[in-house]
């Protein structure tokens, strides 16, 4: 199955999921607002928890998509249009380098979080933060069946070439080739959507008195965490104060 969770014995895993929350949060207006060389101190900060955590070993699936979004980037702002001409300017190619490093930071900001926290924590995170049970039962319950659908994808995609379904030619005729494949993945789709509703209605979903096996507590790393989390949010202000 294609899960991002790591069963760890990490700081990073035991910290409160409102935390990891913040730091989510905080990552992604530090890698939009901060300037060069600023920006690397958030960068730097979640590669280290890339790799002191193991989520770097989930990586390797979304590496083709970084690229594609750096290449992506870097082209469109690298264009300049001048008197219908259009040609390539490096600062525009620059900024749009370090606009596709945002991105991609921001991405992996967002594996580490999910590579560190349950999908209950998630669930009990957003009821804390007061955000109504409907729509943290549906964010969250998301969370944990795309990636379930996506293994159910290579599973169909794998029976349909033992059948003899080839993936050749050009790009109309791959895209006819994956015609097979939506039918069979519709269907299940279906199927474990109607399990989980009755499973749903069998624990009493929709009752007004609920209870939760998962009790958040923040304890003084979170506290501590929290006061790091805001110095980085507020870096470029105490930086221009300080005329650095």
């Amino acid at each position: 199955m294609i899960f991002l969770y790591i069963e760890r014995e990490t700081f990073f895993h035991r910290l409160d999921p409102r935390t990891k929350l913040f730091f989510l949060f905080v990552m992604l207006v530090a890698f939009l607002s901060l300037p060069l060389p600023y920006f690397l101190i958030p960068a730097l900060i979640t590669l280290v928890l890339l790799f002191f955590t193991h989520a770097v070993t989930k990586l390797k699936p979304l590496l083709p998509l970084l690229l594609i979004i750096l290449l992506f980037s870097t082209f469109v702002w690298g264009i300049k249009g001048d008197n219908d001409i259009l040609f390539f300017n490096y600062e525009n190619l620059l900024f749009g380098f370090l606009t596709g490093w945002r991105i991609d930071f921001i991405m992996l900001a967002g594996l580490l979080f999910l590579a560190t926290t349950r999908n209950e924590e998630i669930f009990a995170a957003l009821l804390k933060l007061h955000l109504p049970y409907a729509f943290s039962f549906a964010f969250s319950t998301a969370l944990r069946l795309l990636p379930s659908f996506t293994d159910t994808g290579f599973t169909i995609l794998k029976a349909q070439r033992t059948r003899g379904l080839i993936f050749k030619g050009g790009i109309i005729a791959r895209l006819k080739s994956y015609i097979p494949l939506i039918t069979p993945l519709f269907l299940l789709t279906l199927r474990k959507t109607h399990i989980m509703s009755m499973a749903l209605e069998s624990k009493g979903f929709g009752n007004p008195t609920r209870t939760s096996y998962i009790q958040l507590r923040l304890s003084r790393v979170d506290y501590l965490s929290f006061l790091l989390l805001f110095s980085l949010l507020f870096l470029p202000l105490i930086l221009k104060k300080f005329g650095i």
